[in-house]
Order: structure tokens, then sequence, then C-alpha cells
């Protein structure tokens, strides 16, 4: 199982920043991320500041590159749809 990265806090969604953009600047073939949030607001807050650091550090479109977004509570609103 792929390990994914809690981002709760303030903290938290610094490194989680970091590591966003250090896998965006790698040179790994396969550039893979997975990140939980406790609700879709953070993870909105998230996304904004990646694409402000992308910005402010000049990384071009990352097409080879796949970010798995979780969300508390979606997984079991999915579920009991079924």
């Amino acid at each position: 199982m792929k390990k994914v990265y809690k981002v709760s806090s303030e903290g938290e969604m610094e490194e989680a920043i970091k590591l966003f953009t250090a896998l965006a600047m790698s040179s790994k073939k396969r550039k893979k991320l997975a990140l939980w949030f406790p609700t879709e607001a953070l993870s909105d807050i998230f996304l904004q500041a990646a694409y402000t650091d992308f910005s402010l550090k000049n990384i071009p479109p990352q097409p080879d590159m796949n970010v798995h977004i979780y969300i508390e509570g979606e997984m079991d609103d999915e579920n009991q749809a079924k």
C-alpha cells in the first residue's frame, strides 16, 4: 500500500507543499503522491498554495505526476451509497 500523507494542520500543509514541489522538480519517471485532508476546504487551500508555489518557482505543468487527494468522509459516503 502506498503512503498517504496526512494534512490537518498548518505545519503539515507546509511540509506537504514542500514534498509536492520537490516531487515535481525531481527527475523521477513515475511521480505519485497521496494526501489526506479532514475537509474539502483544507484541500482547496493546499491546491491554491501549491499552485502559487509552482508559479513562484516557474515549475512547468507536470503531465507525468499523479496526485491522489483523499477527503475525510468521502469514502464513507461512497460506500454507503452502494
